[in-house]
């Protein structure tokens, strides 16, 4: 892992523990406030919680993921015995060579 991924990985976990300390709001439950008129101020608060867990998803895809996972991705897969062989139009075999000859009379 390079420098700047665990750089990146380690402010990433930063904000996840930041996000599961913020979650706990109790200061909020009490507070009768109305954003825009209608949305009461914890469901509010709420609302902005998960765009930020959002954004620190999208921060860990970007900067912290792994970069083996797209190898093993791009890697060809293993044929499992569940799976049955596929035959192409150009593998099957022509009539006339089924039958032994070029002709396609019988003997």
């Amino acid at each position: 892992m390079s420098t700047k991924k665990s750089t990146a990985t380690f402010w990433i976990w930063g904000l996840v523990a930041l996000l599961v300390v913020l979650h706990q709001d109790n200061w909020l439950w009490e507070n009768g406030t109305l954003v825009f008129g209608f949305l009461p101020m914890g469901l509010f608060y709420h609302a902005c919680l998960s765009l930020a867990a959002s954004l620190t998803w999208l921060l860990a895809v970007n900067f912290a993921w792994p970069d083996d996972l797209e190898l093993l991705e791009s890697t060809p897969a293993v044929a499992s015995i569940d799976d049955p062989p596929r035959v192409t139009e150009s593998q099957l075999p022509d009539a006339a060579d089924q039958r032994g000859d070029a002709s396609g009379a019988d003997a």
